[in-house]
């Protein structure tokens, strides 16, 4: 069986606008230079800002980190057989900076059959910090293949917001290419958990500057941080590259080339071809919780309101592959039947982010109410990811039948989450989060018949 093949789904244009941090472009460049090229030295142990290369291979066994973000553009092949990992605990990085992000780019191809770790958000240090956004990961190239260890790409979390603060965004993983994972050991995108939303402070602490006791505002709890989107769409090439055309790269090593696209395999004379495979599965990111409300402090007060949750993230499922071809079979004369088409593969899964669940209010004294509870999360969207196309039947005597075309796949939309509980006394729940958003897509198409086989 190849390597599945993947259709893609369009997303949302507030999603095609979604870039790494100001630091992709030139962190560390005297550490790094702006473009290494074959023949260079070996790639260094750590990479960061935007690097340039004819190819990047990663050998099995080698280890790459990453600090700030990276943006890795390539006009051939991109083979990530080793570790590519951002660092987890780096002097350099301040509270406020968004989790470590790789951006992967390629003229040619992609082949993941490693490990990508990118990093995850700051949690606020202080009152009114808020939490940092989580890692992006992205990988853009006409052809993207993944088979990961463990299974799994996984966005960064959001961090958690410092008080009265909201937490951060979960990051996002998109794949942007014709995508396709092996029926052995699929990959499963999965976006990152937002950030819990910081706490009110008590009334003690929620004093004004002319010693207000009733500043309330200061007493709410803070919205957690939306979950990342986890999505499979098509490539564009990079239309804001100033650069000349890239020249020709050279073939890569041996066992460092990427895999044909992935549609099922072909049938072997008169017989038939083989089913394509199911899709990518994807599952969007959940949001964070609201932050609870403060308490009132002796000798009366109300407590403040809980925090809201956040919203779940967007699936988006790759495709189904397309069956493969029937096998001719027109020799000797006058033949016999051709190979039909296989099918066309399942869609894959779209499992959208549950909501985060709102904050709790905070407690009352002295005749004081309870803060109401935070609302809910809405659900995350899903977008139905298409079956695969039919394979073609083949030449014969009679012909090979078109294949069907596969079924969409399964959707999941996020669930809202829990609305906060109200404080004592009085304090009332939150609100429900509101539904997702569900996109359909369509089953595959059925493939060609074969034609007969030509008269003698």
């Amino acid at each position: 069986m190849r390597p599945m093949f993947i259709s893609l789904i369009v997303i949302p244009i507030s999603l095609a606008s979604a870039v790494l941090p100001g630091s992709v472009r030139g962190e560390h460049a005297a550490a790094h230079p702006a473009r290494l090229v074959d023949g260079d030295p070996p790639i260094p142990a750590v990479l960061s800002g935007r690097v340039e290369r004819d190819s990047f291979v990663l050998p099995r066994g080698k280890t790459v980190h990453v600090r700030g973000s990276l943006d890795l553009v390539c006009a051939g092949p991109v083979i990530i057989e080793g570790d590519l990992i951002a660092l987890k605990s780096d002097p350099e990085r301040a509270a406020r900076t968004p989790g470590v992000s790789i951006r992967v780019r390629s003229s040619a191809c992609v082949r993941v059959l490693g490990r990508i770790e990118v990093g995850d958000g700051m949690p606020g240090a202080k009152r009114d910090q808020p939490g940092s956004d989580g890692g992006d990961l992205i990988l853009e190239a006409p052809a993207v293949h993944l088979a990961v260890v463990g299974g799994v790409l996984k966005a960064g979390r959001g961090g958690d917001g410092g008080p009265l603060a909201p937490g951060g965004r979960g990051g996002h993983v998109i794949v942007r290419g014709s995508a396709s994972t092996d029926s052995t050991s699929p990959t499963r995108l999965v976006g990152g958990k937002g950030g819990t939303g910081g706490r009110g402070l008590d009334g003690w602490f929620a004093r004004g500057p002319a010693d207000d006791w009733n500043v309330l505002s200061w007493m709410n709890g803070a919205k957690g941080g939306d979950g990342g989107d986890a999505m499979v769409t098509r490539w564009i090439p990079d239309l804001n590259e100033a650069n000349g055309n890239p020249g020709t790269p050279g073939d890569a090593g041996g066992g460092s080339s990427c895999p044909p696209g992935g549609e099922g395999d072909p049938g072997e004379p008169c017989e038939n071809g083989k089913p394509g495979d199911t899709g990518i599965h994807c599952d969007a990111g959940h949001g964070g919780d609201g932050g609870p409300g403060g308490h009132a402090s002796p000798p009366s007060g109300h407590g403040g309101n809980g925090g809201q949750g956040g919203r779940g993230g967007t699936a988006a499922g790759g495709a189904g592959g397309r069956g493969g071809r029937g096998g001719e079979c027109c020799t000797p004369p006058p033949g016999e039947q051709g190979g039909d088409g296989g099918p066309g593969g399942l869609g894959g899964e779209s499992n959208g982010g549950r909501g985060g669940d709102g904050g709790v209010g905070g407690n009352g004294v002295g005749g004081g109410n309870g803060g109401n509870g935070g609302g809910a999360g809405s659900g995350g969207s899903v977008q139905q990811a298409a079956g695969g196309r039919g394979g073609d039947g083949a030449r014969g005597n009679p012909p090979g039948k078109g294949g069907l075309g596969g079924v969409v796949g399964d959707i999941n939309p996020g669930s809202p989450g829990s609305p906060g509980a109200g404080g004592t006394p009085n304090g009332q729940p939150g609100g429900s989060g509101g539904g997702p958003g569900i996109a359909l897509g369509n089953n595959g198409a059925k493939g060609s018949n074969g034609a007969a086989c030509p008269s003698r």
